[in-house]
């Protein structure tokens, strides 16, 4: 993305965790191309370092939740022993900063 010229760079690039995101973001720095004034960035998971530097645009997930669901679903399965495989979906929360704001 980076090595592309200015009109074939996408205008915002999604990854898919933060330490990625935190990757993209050294690369294009490198490269002299801005963020978020020429490429927007997010990254997935809010991890602690992700406000450093250009504060990374993240969606979170509620780690409580999953943890929480988890647990219900280990005891379950240790309950019945049999159980069936379970699709479960969290909503995840964008939260932004820097990194997207233009």
């Amino acid at each position: 993305m980076a090595a592309r010229p200015t009109g074939d760079r996408p205008d915002a690039a999604l990854c898919v965790n933060d330490l990625l995101a935190i990757g993209v973001l050294q690369a294009l720095t490198l490269r002299g191309i801005e963020v978020p004034g020429d490429v927007a960035l997010l990254g997935y998971d809010d991890i602690d370092f992700a406000p450093a530097g250009v504060p990374l645009t993240c969606i979170r997930r509620t780690r409580a939740d999953i943890v929480s669901v988890a647990v219900d679903l280990l005891v379950a399965a240790a309950d019945d022993g049999g159980s069936q495989p379970e699709h479960v979906c969290f909503r995840p929360y964008p939260f932004a900063r820097a990194s997207t704001a233009a």
